[in-house]
């Protein structure tokens, strides 16, 4: 069903052009090595006409673990996700654990 609701997700984020078109995450056929052909694309044009290229990286570690819902539910509505896949992605997001049992041990997350 997660697989369902991503792929229906991406699809109506691109007819809509509600992402960057910078942005490789969420975008069909786009990965991180897009991200650094394009880098080593501007170190290219920096180096060539003599400019300074300034680049910052931030790696958000544990994005999801920290990610504001209530904003996140709101945002959603504005790029008009509303009824049924609005709810499911609500419950989904909601009060989620992780089970492990590992060795006879039953971690809980």
């Amino acid at each position: 069903m997660e697989r369902l609701v991503v792929n229906r997700l991406n699809w109506y984020f691109e007819e809509y052009g509600i992402l960057a078109v910078e942005q490789a995450g969420f975008h069909n056929h786009r990965s991180t090595c897009d991200q650094v052909t394009q880098f080593s694309q501007f170190v290219k044009e920096a180096l060539d006409d003599r400019n300074i290229l300034t680049a910052i990286y931030i790696d958000f570690k544990g994005a999801y673990d920290s990610v504001w819902r209530e904003k996140l539910y709101q945002k959603l509505l504005s790029f008009g996700i509303t009824s049924n896949l609005f709810n499911w992605i609500k419950s989904f997001t909601s009060q989620r654990t992780c089970r492990v049992l590992w060795q006879f041990l039953l971690q809980i997350f």
